[in-house]
């Protein structure tokens, strides 16, 4: 009985917390973010990639808003993790120790297949590999 009721306790902090994440983000002047319906269609199911690294983002299985990342980068090799949606904000969580350090919630925008992710504060996110591309399903295969 204590082991359900902890699971119970976990699962409203972590259900509450998500909430509060999605609700606490300021938008990035200037530029339009998707909201979780285009996140769904237009980013979910597809590959995203720069010259050091590519991953998929699998389509949700169990939960509608949650699914896996399977990639691939110079350090990290093969690499998996998880996304999710709350809202206009999509949270990594990587499970490598080259790729956890891009833990973390993020908005994103799409113009002319190039993806730009924000931080909760609305500042740009750069990443070392330069422009995030766009490739539509899962050419790599992952």
């Amino acid at each position: 009985m204590e082991v359900n009721r902890s699971i119970l306790i976990f699962t409203i902090l972590a259900i509450s917390s998500s909430v509060a994440i999605a609700k606490d983000y300021k938008a990035p002047q200037d530029v339009s973010i998707l909201n979780s319906e285009q996140l769904l269609s237009q980013i979910v199911g597809n590959t995203l990639g720069t010259v050091y690294w590519s991953q998929y983002h699998a389509p949700a299985t169990n939960q509608p808003h949650q699914g896996e990342i399977r990639g691939f980068g110079q350090t990290a090799k093969d690499y998996v993790g998880t996304w999710s949606i709350n809202g206009p904000v999509m949270c990594f969580e990587y499970h490598h120790p080259h790729t956890s350090s891009y833990n973390g919630f993020y908005t994103t925008s799409l113009k002319d297949g190039v993806v730009t992710w924000y931080d909760l504060d609305g500042r740009r996110w750069y990443d070392p590999g330069g422009r995030i591309k766009l490739l539509p399903g899962n050419p790599k295969d992952y």
